[in-house]
């Protein structure tokens, strides 16, 4: 049998040899390490993100017990096509290619968005199930980003309802904001520079907004 393609996140304490426990995890069971991205999550915790190659014989959830002792406090995975295996840097270029040739800028943005930060739906505006969020809220008041917990009854969420939802303002007038939401785990700092960047390119482009036209 063929080997398999996965990507993990591990959130670990932000300390000397936290990633070298985690890779000691995925040698044990025959991973084969093929690619890693550290965000920073706060000033003492980081989630390592880890493209592996998994042996045929290893269960995922085995992967996520073996990072779990080795001092992970959250683990989640998602098994990958081979075609998703890309260099991350051509990966970028490519979204940022496909929005300026696109002729609905809004929707091939909706598009790219969870390819720069995993998601489980992204919108931009108010959204069903998320009426008068507070955190679509303060990211338009404050001109800031918003990473916070709020209900959204689409997604389903945690006991409380709630989910990970960022909230990101945009547009050279700064009235629109961009959402994404996600059951976990938390969006990191990266993850939002990354997605402000793909924005910022979105609002120098006439497409993005057709009104302007």
């Amino acid at each position: 049998m063929a080997s398999t393609y996965w990507k993990f996140r591990a959130q670990l304490a932000d300390r000397p040899g936290g990633l070298a426990s985690a890779a000691r995890a995925y040698a044990d069971l025959g991973a084969n390490i093929l690619d890693v991205d550290v965000h920073l999550l706060e000033p003492t915790q980081v989630a390592d993100d880890v493209v592996i190659e998994l042996a045929y014989w290893a269960e995922p959830g085995a992967v996520e017990a073996a990072l779990l002792a080795a001092g992970a406090t959250e683990v989640s995975g998602r098994r990958l096509d081979p075609h998703e295996l890309v260099d991350g840097q051509a990966r970028v270029i490519d979204l940022a290619t496909r929005l300026v040739q696109a002729r609905d800028g809004d929707a091939e943005l909706l598009a790219v968005l969870p390819s720069l930060a995993t998601c489980d739906l992204a919108w931009l505006g108010p959204a069903p199930g998320l009426a008068a969020s507070p955190a679509q809220e303060h990211a338009l008041a404050h001109h800031e980003p918003v990473i916070t917990r709020e209900p959204l009854a689409r997604l389903g969420g945690d006991r409380d309802g709630k989910v990970w939802v960022a909230a990101i303002p945009w547009c050279v007038a700064g009235d629109r904001v961009a959402c994404l939401a996600r059951l976990g785990p938390r969006f990191s700092a990266t993850e939002i520079a990354r997605v402000q960047s793909m924005l910022g390119l979105a609002d120098s482009l006439p497409l993005a907004h057709p009104s302007r036209v």
